[in-house]
């Protein structure tokens, strides 16, 4: 019986992966500023940082 649960726990594994493979990536935005790092969501989030910090820099990259 612990056979056919591991196994059926590795076909739910495989399944999730399966999923988000298929799923586009989100961005990762990386906000840096003086004594500070912040990983945005969006790019609304980044005007708004932009805006608090102008000599602030940032990279977006995909994961």
């Amino acid at each position: 019986m612990s056979k056919n649960l591991s196994e059926k726990k590795k076909n739910i594994i495989e399944s999730i992966k399966k999923k988000y493979a298929q799923m586009p990536s989100p961005k990762k935005i990386v906000f840096y500023a003086k004594n500070l790092v912040v990983v945005l969501k969006s790019e609304q989030q980044l005007k708004t940082w932009i805006e608090r910090y102008p000599n602030g820099r940032y990279t977006i990259n995909n994961i």
